[in-house]
């Protein structure tokens, strides 16, 4: 196998159709959502480089055809503290679920070690650990590479990763309806009968890039409000993000691959739900709902309406993604367990460096502990004053 480097947004370019026709159909894997990312948060972000970020995209060839059969998406972290560390293209902050080293199916061996041995190759690069975050744990590739690299010297340390929330859909609406428990099928038909059949409550899908361009301004203006009720700064808040979700909304829209869910309420916009489109999933990535709306439930409301839609589609599952917020098992979702695997350089300065990081990584986890039970209590406590626990989508 040939394991070819790419340092440059240029380079990438023209490995898109391939990079598209490898990702396995999960949105966040797509040329479009990775390479929009290293514009807001690699080194083109503002024409500078402020976090000493370098593009590293290894791409595997078939020596013989000369075809592109696996794309490790990847930069170079190069920091103080920690040295140069390898990650994902789409981490941190924007929270790109079921990344991956895309491949060719069947070619998983060769390609694994095809990539250990360029990376252990000190001609090469010099990292000091390769910190994959959130890998789905049936990821038999990434499991292959990091065994192909603990063979070569190097150690790998596995811990828990984020939950994500997937939920298997039925055939039919009405079958979907039976797994639910009796109170809360009950509840859901009365929602539907109160607000959609009588037209009070409508859901509308916008996908073309013109629609989605228009509906961003609003979709982030309630996704604000709806933080800020809860005492949260929001997404949005963020600059590198809000420019990242701008800017790649409309070029997703173009590949079909993403659509806005509006709910309007007695003709007034009451949420959004921004989605991403697999082959055969929708992925719930981000909310927002006018917390002037909240009596009406539109958590609720736009939940249904858009898990109804889903099965009508013949989508075969709506993925949650990640967050234990209670509402998606009670709408029969499944928790999908992830693993941070943290490769470490067989040296004595990779492994000082592991041993900052992971004290680091127990604080933080100290700290999230702490902050996301005072969160979730804060949001009970508002839910029970609105009588909202019945279990819709918070926003």
């Amino acid at each position: 196998m040939n394991v070819r480097p790419l340092t440059t947004s240029r380079e990438l370019a023209a490995l898109e159709s391939a990079w598209n026709d490898l990702d396995a159909g999960v949105p966040f894997r797509s040329f479009a959502w990775l390479t929009t990312w290293w514009q807001c948060y690699g080194d083109d972000a503002q024409g500078a480089n402020p976090d000493r970020r370098e593009l590293l995209v290894l791409a595997v060839e078939d020596p013989q055809t000369g075809e592109t059969i696996a794309i490790a998406p990847w930069f170079v972290d190069r920091t103080r503290a920690e040295g140069n560390v390898i990650r994902w293209l789409g981490s941190g902050e924007v929270c790109s679920d079921y990344l991956s080293v895309l491949c060719a199916e069947g070619r998983e061996g060769e390609v694994a070690a095809a990539l250990a041995d360029w990376l252990v190759d000190p001609a090469e690069t010099c990292w000091t650990a390769i910190d994959l975050g959130d890998v789905a744990t049936d990821d038999a590739l990434v499991a292959l590479l990091a065994e192909e690299l603990r063979a070569r010297g190097a150690s790998v340390h596995r811990r828990a990763g984020t939950t994500c929330w997937r939920l298997e859909l039925s055939t039919d609406w009405e079958t979907y309806l039976k797994r639910l428990s009796k109170t809360r099928r009950k509840r859901t038909r009365g929602l539907l009968r109160d607000w959609f059949d009588c037209g009070r409550a409508e859901l509308i899908r916008l996908t073309s890039v013109e629609d989605v361009e228009q509906a961003m301004p609003s979709f982030e203006e309630l996704h604000q409000k709806r933080r800020r009720s809860l005492g949260q700064a929001g997404c949005f808040a963020s600059p590198r993000f809000a420019r990242f979700l701008r800017t790649v909304a409309p070029r997703m829209a173009a590949e079909g691959r993403l659509e806005i869910a509006q709910l309007s309420i007695d003709g007034r916009t009451a949420a959004f739900d921004f989605n991403l489109l697999g082959r055969e999933t929708i992925y719930s990535y981000q909310s927002g709902l006018d917390p002037a709306t909240l009596e009406q439930q539109p958590g609720h409301l736009i939940t249904i309406a858009e898990l109804r839609q889903a099965i009508e589609r013949k989508f075969t599952a709506y993925d949650f993604l990640r967050g234990d917020e209670p509402y998606k098992h009670n709408w029969r979702a499944a928790p999908q367990e992830t693993t941070h695997i943290r490769v470490v350089a067989n040296r004595t300065r990779a492994r000082l460096a592991h041993m900052v990081w992971n004290a680091r990584q127990q604080t933080r986890d100290w700290a999230r502990t702490i902050r996301d039970t005072t969160v979730d209590a804060r949001e009970q406590l508002v839910a029970r004053a609105k009588g909202l626990m019945w279990g819709g989508k918070p926003g």
